[in-house]
Order: C-alpha cells, then structure tokens, then sequence
C-alpha cells in the first residue's frame, strides 16, 4: 500500500448571523499618522486637533538618537506656530502628574534644543474630541 499524504481538514462555513454594524464616531477609529501608528487615543485626537486648526506639525520626531540610543527619545509632535516646538501628550497610562526626574531631563533638553518651553498635555484634558480641540486652542493659543 503507498503512503497517503495527509490533506487539510475542510473547514466548516461559518453561517451565523452577525448582528447589525456599530456605527463609530470618526474620533474613535485610529488610523496611521504621517505613516506611523499613534501610541494613544489621545495622540489620535491631538492629532485631529491639529487638522481642525490646520497646525503645520510633524509626528514621532526622534531626538538624540531616538529609542536606538540610551539617552534619546522621541517627540509626540513637533508644531510650527510659526516657529518649531515639541508638543507632548501625556496620557495616564504611562504618565503621572507627579513627573519623574527622567521625565523632566526630557522636558528641560526640549527647552534648549527648540528655544522654547514645550507645550504638554495631560491625559484628563483630553477625554473627549471637544476637550482635545479646547486644550490644544489654548495650549498653542489658537
């Protein structure tokens, strides 16, 4: 008798019927930003944020070597209004309101590289789209 190769089991067709679509809010499906992924919800609505208020920016802006190299990091947004600056958003799940020393080395080397203090956003002030749009008009003074 010659050996049988073993084939693929068929799959059975799925028939179940899947109930209706839920719509959702433009804010809640997360897409790519310049190419890259958001880190956060609350990246994403700055992001839309600064659609809204057509804000020249650039995303995910590696400085001093960025995650390859000890010491670098990378920037959430750097905004052109009209001069370049680094915009940080802090959201609660990887950052407190008590910042840890590294946390503000970062904030201190942004200051002498961009010539001005960053603007930061913190996770609370940006739970919905309308609380994004409100914080990041006065955070860059709109």
């Amino acid at each position: 008798m010659a050996y049988q190769y073993p084939t693929p089991r068929r799959k059975k067709q799925d028939t179940r019927v899947l109930g209706p679509v839920k719509e959702t809010a433009p804010e809640e499906t997360m897409g790519l930003i310049q190419g890259k992924k958001p880190g956060s919800r609350e990246e994403w609505r700055v992001y839309l944020s600064l659609l809204k208020y057509k804000v020249e920016f650039e995303f995910q802006v590696s400085v001093y070597g960025g995650r390859s190299v000890v010491g670098g990091y990378i920037i959430d947004f750097v905004v052109y209004t009209p001069f370049p600056c680094a915009l940080e958003v802090n959201g609660e799940y990887w950052h407190s309101a008590d910042m840890r020393p590294s946390e503000q080395l970062k904030l201190i080397a942004l200051t002498a590289i961009f010539n001005r203090e960053p603007y930061v956003l913190w996770g609370k002030d940006l739970q919905t789209q309308e609380d994004c749009n409100r914080a990041v008009q006065e955070e860059l003074r709109l």
